[in-house]
């Protein structure tokens, strides 16, 4: 039995500097379609796969004192088998960090990231994680910093995926809750 598959990819990006440069908006997505055919049974089954991608962002300086980038991945997954229901996953993640310098001396750091998956049948998996840091230019050539990582102490983000022909586990370990204080002199 012959099996035949099409497949039909598309790609691009956009992206735009808008107030003399100081602020960077774009836009990169992808599109994956596949038509193809599983052995069941001992017959041929015609079974559909897409695939899109959008990742929208924005990077730059709002004001001369505030800067900030915030990126954006979305993804939507969907797999059908010719004569039963299809399955989906979304998943979603995006990070935002803004910079704040009121003065040549300090600096504060705050960033966020947020993971989600959803699936078909209504479950889902989310996970936050929140970072800060300070930063203090005491003269030309010392500098105090202050750093917090994963400020919630999130220690895993797990999910599973069932799909028509198989199941997938997914599990990843994220870095426990920490503080750094670092002192820099340049000689």
């Amino acid at each position: 039995m012959a099996c035949t598959s099409r497949i039909m990819s598309l790609s691009g990006g956009l992206s735009k500097g808008v107030g003399h440069g100081r602020l960077v908006m774009g836009i990169d997505a992808s599109m994956n379609h596949v038509t193809s055919a599983t052995m069941r049974e001992g017959g041929k089954v015609p079974y559909k796969q897409w695939f899109v991608s959008v990742n929208p962002y924005v990077k730059g300086n709002i004001v001369r004192w505030l800067s900030m980038a915030y990126d954006m991945h979305g993804q939507h997954n969907s797999f059908a088998i010719e004569g039963e229901p299809p399955s989906h996953v979304n998943s979603f993640n995006h990070s935002l960090s803004l910079t704040v310098l009121p003065n040549d001396y300090w600096m504060f750091t705050a960033g966020c990231e947020h993971y989600y998956t959803g699936f078909a049948e209504g479950n889902h998996s989310n996970l936050v994680l929140f970072d800060a840091s300070v930063v203090w230019q005491i003269t030309g050539r010392t500098r105090l910093s202050l750093t917090a990582s994963n400020l919630l102490d999130e220690r895993s983000y797990r999910y599973m995926s069932y799909g028509t022909l198989s199941q997938s586990e997914y599990a990843y370990r994220i870095r426990p809750r920490n503080v750094l204080a670092s002192v820099q002199v340049r000689f």
